[in-house]
């Protein structure tokens, strides 16, 4: 016999919606008026809490009849701005259809009326807490954000589309400006939090992007900047002076085998009190900022991720202890660190475990203090070094990589500490060097 669910109280039955698949859900909406809402708060939460668009017509209508939609509007607590161009970043499949869509974004771009539109998206949308920009969010598969996209399926229909890595409106910074302006001009400038996300092909500029010395930016935007990621772009004047902002709670760096130092030439050493993430990818540090940072951030660090690595001096013994210190720090992941100073060299006492030609043995995701707590003393008490990075790749010299796959083992329990050393559990008489 069916369960007459609309028998249950309609806070119930929006409590089992929220539980359904994403499947499950839209076909319960389809079967009643009542059941569609019953669960349109579980529909709205899910769907509606992220939304992203880009400065073209089809884009910005569609998000603006959801800032105008008397239910919809209200689960809309992060907004994505993104400054992709049809033809530019964007590739089509049908050309026709991409010089269609990018004569339009041309036209609107040129009567301001992607700017008219965004004053009032803002202005309608009473919950919004969080304002993105950048310029890789729209298309799913080169995305890091999981969002409605509007107008996605009416621009592109069945026809695919493909980010155009190597185009030079990669950096182009026009939502930026436009995007700051329109929350001054909908009075939300003092309310949202900020996250931007760069790719500057060349170092961006205030004229391409937006002017740091302007006095929004200065008495509200400033204090409001949460997260930052930067493709390039990080070691100019204007990134370096957008770090300032006091209140950073999650940074990203793409270096592009470029120095990342941790401070700024007249404020000094960059300290945020609530950062919490920091990712670094492809970047070359020098030791005593970035052990200074790390020092700074112990206490609130809870995501720590290094991938591609070179330390510039010493060995990665240091941060190591800092990191194995810090009280909050619940997931870490690193692969391949360098290090220019060289201890003692793995030799082939590790094969048993890991391949050295085997990528996954240069690589951890670890989730737990407990987990974390045992990778990083392991490493602490024998830091070896494997695979060499010869001299003259990307022009840096001689480094060394740090061997992970004695931590790989113990995290595998295929040895275990023992007598103050580690053995290997199938024979604990046999001391693993």
């Amino acid at each position: 016999m069916p369960f007459p669910i609309l028998d249950l109280p309609p806070e119930l039955v929006g409590i089992i919606c929220s539980e359904l698949d994403d499947t499950t859900l839209m076909n319960v909406r389809r079967t009643s008026r009542t059941l569609k809402v019953h669960s349109s708060t579980a529909f709205g939460t899910r769907f509606f809490n992220h939304v992203v668009a880009i400065l073209h017509p089809v884009s910005l209508t569609i998000l603006l009849e959801i800032a105008r939609h008397h239910e919809l509007s209200k689960f809309v607590n992060t907004v994505t701005i993104g400054g992709e161009r049809i033809g530019g970043v964007i590739n089509m499949s049908i050309k026709e259809d991409e010089e269609r869509l990018k004569d339009l974004q041309t036209s609107m771009e040129r009567s301001g009326m992607d700017r008219l539109i965004l004053d009032e998206v803002f202005r309608e949308l009473q919950n919004l807490e969080i304002v993105r920009m950048d310029n890789s969010s729209f298309l799913p598969e080169f995305a890091q954000v999981d969002a409605v996209r509007c107008g996605k399926f009416h621009l592109f229909g069945e026809s695919s589309a493909s980010y155009n890595v190597a185009s030079n409106e990669r950096n182009l910074n026009r939502e930026y400006s436009l995007v700051l302006d329109a929350l001054v001009k909908a009075g939300k400038h003092e309310k949202v939090k900020l996250y931007f996300v760069f790719c500057a092909e060349a170092s961006p500029t205030p004229n391409d992007s937006f002017d740091l010395d302007s006095e929004h930016w200065r008495k509200s935007f400033r204090s409001n900047v949460q997260y930052v990621r930067f493709y390039g772009g990080h070691n100019s004047e204007w990134g370096k002076s957008l770090l300032t902002a006091p209140n950073l709670k999650q940074l990203e760096v793409y270096g592009r085998s470029e120095i990342f130092d941790f401070s700024h030439p007249s404020a000094g050493l960059f300290h945020w009190p609530n950062l919490q993430k920091l990712a670094l990818n492809d970047t070359r540090v020098i030791p005593k900022s970035f052990l200074a940072f790390l020092e700074k951030h112990s206490p609130t660090m809870t995501h720590l991720h290094l991938q591609a690595i070179t330390l510039l001096q010493g060995t990665w013994t240091e941060p190591l202890q800092i990191v194995e210190g810090m009280p909050k720090l619940h997931y870490v992941f690193l692969n391949v660190l360098w290090e220019r100073k060289t201890p003692s060299m793995s030799e082939g006492s590790f094969s048993r475990f890991y391949d050295d030609g085997d990528l996954h043995g240069h690589l951890f995701h670890m989730y737990g203090h407990t987990t974390i707590s045992l990778v990083v003393r392991v490493l602490l008490s024998d830091l070896r070094t494997t695979r060499v990075r010869p001299k003259g790749v990307s022009g840096f010299g001689t480094y060394y990589e740090v061997d992970f796959r004695k931590a790989r083992a113990a995290l595998a329990g295929k040895i275990v500490y023992c007598d103050g050393e580690w053995k290997s559990k199938d024979d604990e008489d046999e001391s693993v060097t």
